[in-house]
């Protein structure tokens, strides 16, 4: 299952399980895929997934779900393994008397580059019978209930998850801002060479954790200063007259300047630009003409 949206689903029978996808005794691929807003009245309000089969989630966003016991994900035993990389499970809930709003476990289960954040109560039971929990490190939990303390594990972590949105890709996920603790905080090794809605991974140096890989949104510059704005008359064309400086929020980037302003400079021509430097393109005799007006950009 790639690409794909499940959403709005919900059991009524009393202790049915999987609101928004049940698998059992199956090999289940699913990737790039969001599971939002389903319920069940037992077990895994997004996903209830058991028996024998590898069950694998990568780049998935599982969010506002909700179920007695696991309300984004239930993993039941019978032989079965569920390996879940680089995916987000967040906001989800359980109903009255119930467990874990975020993961609960009583099979085989591991997490890589994950984030489980902001569930009801506990965002894991990873002590349930029967249940083998193992983190493969670099994964975030916002509490302290999800036993995350491999290499790279972040606990009691608020990863300052937006909303569930269309942030691009055919799915919508939880973005990352800037200042996230997830951001750079993954490994590169097992980590998937996009993210969920389709950008490269790593945009930095590695990759973020969770399903969302954050870029970072380039700001337009604000103003333009010419250090020295005058010069000696009957210089020889080419002389310098000052530098051009930009007013950028955004450090470290480089601009490039020009004469290509909508509306032109009425001198334009009597002048050049060197990289960042104003020169000269004629020799000026400020007996004739002592003003002289230009438009960079």
């Amino acid at each position: 299952i790639t690409d794909t949206t499940i959403s709005g689903n919900y059991t009524l029978a009393a202790d049915q399980s999987g609101g928004g996808l049940a698998i059992d005794g199956s090999v289940l691929s699913l990737s790039r895929s969001t599971i939002s807003g389903n319920s069940a009245t037992g077990y895994g309000g997004g996903i209830q997934m058991a028996g024998p089969g590898t069950k694998t989630l990568t780049n998935v966003t599982i969010s506002g779900n909700t179920a007695h016991i696991g309300g984004g994900i239930s993993n039941g035993g019978g032989g079965g393994t569920t390996d879940i990389i680089n995916s987000t499970i967040a906001n989800n809930h359980f109903s009255a008397s119930g467990i874990a709003g975020g993961v609960a476990n009583y099979g085989s289960i591991s997490f890589l580059n994950t984030i489980i954040a902001n569930n009801d109560a506990d965002n894991c039971s990873n002590n349930l019978p029967g249940g083998t929990w193992t983190s493969l490190g670099y994964n975030l939990d916002s509490a302290g209930t999800c036993g995350f303390t491999a290499t790279g594990d972040l606990q009691n972590t608020d990863p300052l998850l937006g909303l569930l949105a269309n942030n691009g890709g055919l799915t919508q996920t939880h973005a990352l801002p800037s200042g996230s603790p997830a951001v750079e905080a993954g490994t590169n090794s097992g980590c998937p060479g996009t993210d969920q809605r389709g950008v490269l991974r790593p945009y930095g140096t590695y990759c973020d954790i969770g399903a969302y890989e954050y870029e970072p949104t380039n700001h337009a510059p604000t103003d333009i200063t010419l250090t020295n704005n005058t010069v000696p008359e009957n210089q020889p064309a080419f002389t310098q007259i000052g530098s051009l400086l930009t007013t950028d929020s955004d450090l470290g980037d480089k601009h490039t300047y020009s004469f290509a302003c909508l509306v032109p400079g009425t001198d334009d021509a009597s002048f050049q630009i060197g990289s960042d430097k104003l020169l000269t393109n004629a020799v000026f005799d400020y007996e004739t003409k002592d003003t002289y007006d230009i438009c960079i950009r």
